[in-house]
């Protein structure tokens, strides 16, 4: 039996919600270097054999299928009772309990509804001492997050909380946090925009159908006074078809980095899908966001949240790419209101509440059973 501090429980549909694994362990140890932290894909435990043909479907489905996506996502997040978790449980409960009782956390984290829900009937049925904690990796407030066994809710914005509240979560276990973002977008310096030469940031990885043919690439390398930077991540085929086009003047294709954050802080705006981190991590570093709209589900409320809260603007498949980007760029005025948007956001968070919220379940576990 091994004695865990705090077991962080995701999945890998998608980069958000490892990413946020990684930045709560990051402010975790941060503020106790000494603390016992595992993190654990909740499918690799329940489902080994299958964990990356799901993987693949969840793909399949967001990314060629949005309309069936969204039928299995509505059945997750509109009704209290979710079907689909509770055929989980029924299948692969047994799989999880091993695993805790072989772990023994003192505080789970989840970062994916599926891990709640899973962590939830553990500590009905075998721990009440358990403490969980659950952050919701998009701007939504759906039920799939919600349990009755939850102690803290981490949730990403003003009006999910308030959303909770109204489903019946008390107020004094939620803490709006925003989604947390790893160390290096908090502590990057940042760059003054007030330059000659703006630069524009492509994440062309996630865009998908939104096209960057080599028309759309010269009218962009021609835009006035403007650097632009296109990461393409670990595709591989992008990364070469894009650069196949150039050389451009203006342009810069980059591959995998690690150096996103400072990519970020020197730029003055950013292209990208509306994952969960990506819009957060754009807000730690006050940078105004233009997001790819998009038919699937939880991408589409992280987009209304962004226009809600007017920190930046969508684009359609079939809009003028380069038409967009100039009107924005060009406007200096209307970039330094999206800023100003962002600062007035940034302040009613509270992300610093995270770790000693956690540490603090951690000690009164210690003091319980010492």
């Amino acid at each position: 039996m091994n004695n865990t501090d705090v077991l962080i429980l995701t999945a890998s549909f998608g980069n958000g919600h490892n990413s946020a694994t990684k930045a709560i362990r990051e402010e975790l140890e941060k503020e106790d270097s000494n603390l016992n932290i595992i993190e654990k894909d909740m499918f690799e435990v329940t489902t080994p054999r299958l964990k990356d043909y799901l993987f693949e479907t969840y793909r399949l489905l967001t990314r060629k299928h949005p309309t069936w996506y969204n039928r299995l996502y509505r059945l997750r997040s509109e009704s209290s009772v979710n079907i689909v978790d509770e055929l989980m449980l029924q299948l692969y409960f047994d799989r999880f309990v091993e695993f805790m009782n072989m772990h023994q956390p003192r505080v789970v984290v989840s970062v994916f509804p599926t891990c709640a829900s899973f962590a939830s009937k553990y500590k009905d049925r075998f721990n009440p001492d358990l403490k969980l904690v659950t952050c919701i990796t998009d701007v939504i407030d759906n039920w799939e997050w919600l349990h009755l066994n939850t102690d803290k809710y981490f949730v990403p914005s003003e009006e999910v909380k308030q959303n909770l509240i109204r489903k019946g979560v008390p107020y004094c276990r939620i803490v709006v946090t925003g989604i947390p973002v790893r160390n290096a977008f908090k502590e990057v310096h940042k760059v003054d925009h007030h330059k000659p030469c703006k630069q524009l940031l492509i994440v062309a990885s996630a865009m998908e159908k939104l096209e960057l043919d080599s028309k759309t690439l010269e009218l962009i390398n021609s835009l006035d006074r403007l650097k632009t930077i296109i990461i393409t991540g670990n595709n591989h085929k992008l990364y070469k078809r894009l650069n196949d086009y150039g050389p451009f003047e203006n342009i810069s294709v980059i591959g995998y980095t690690t150096d996103m954050a400072r990519i970020m802080a020197q730029s003055d705006l950013i292209l990208s899908k509306a994952g969960g981190a990506t819009i957060f991590e754009a807000i730690s570093l006050e940078l105004p966001l233009l997001i790819k709209a998009s038919e699937v589900g939880q991408e589409d409320d992280n987009v209304q949240f962004i226009k809600a809260n007017g920190i930046g603007d969508s684009i359609d498949v079939n809009e003028d790419v380069v038409g967009k980007l100039s009107v924005i760029l060009s406007n200096e005025a209307y970039t330094e209101r999206l800023q100003e948007n962002i600062r007035v956001l940034k302040e009613s968070l509270e992300p610093q509440r995270i770790a000693p919220e956690i540490i603090n379940y951690v000690n009164s576990e210690h003091a319980r059973v010492n």
